[in-house]
């Protein structure tokens, strides 16, 4: 009986750093693990946050007046653009990378007056966002996007958050 608690009492004292250097190798990849999780659930968040912007401004689109006039439908595309800034909480504010925000209406699907904001500056263009298949009806499209990562600690996957949307108006 004594030489079988010798025994045990030995094994013990052969693997007393055992743990200590498991731990030092689960540690790292726990911690990449969980830092990469806590920056997925950041960029998740602000994917939420870009989508629903687009939406909100789809809505704003679909109830605000158009105007007839080039500056009053500029206005218009304008009024747009700051409803997607407004509606983002911050994540389609000033100094986001990679930030771009493209507005355009059509009355006839074939000729298109659009905002593009791109960081602080906007421009005036004359084309759709993005290829929608809808013909002839009138409409006003929505793009919002910007940059996003995914870091853990070693590596960053970049990542582009981008949403589109479009309100479509009865004749």
């Amino acid at each position: 009986m004594a030489n079988l608690r010798v025994q045990r009492r030995r094994a013990r004292e052969d693997e007393s750093g055992a743990s200590l250097v498991e731990f030092a190798l689960i540690l790292p990849l726990f911690v990449v693990l969980i830092f990469g999780m806590i920056t997925g659930g950041i960029a998740v968040s602000q994917q939420n946050s870009v989508k629903n912007a687009a939406r909100e401004a789809g809505r704003f689109a679909a109830v605000s007046p158009k105007g007839t006039t080039p500056g009053e439908l500029q206005t218009y595309l304008d009024g747009v653009i700051a409803q997607v800034e407004a509606a983002a909480s911050g994540d389609l504010g000033s100094g986001v990378s990679g930030k771009r925000i493209c507005v355009a209406h059509t009355t006839d699907g074939a000729t298109y007056a659009s905002r593009i904001k791109t960081g602080d500056s906007t421009a005036s263009a004359t084309t759709a966002c993005f290829a929608d298949g809808l013909g002839s009806r009138p409409r006003t499209q929505v793009v919002a996007q910007r940059d996003a990562e995914i870091g853990a600690i070693f590596f960053t996957v970049d990542i582009d958050l981008r949403t589109q949307t479009v309100s479509r108006y009865e004749r």
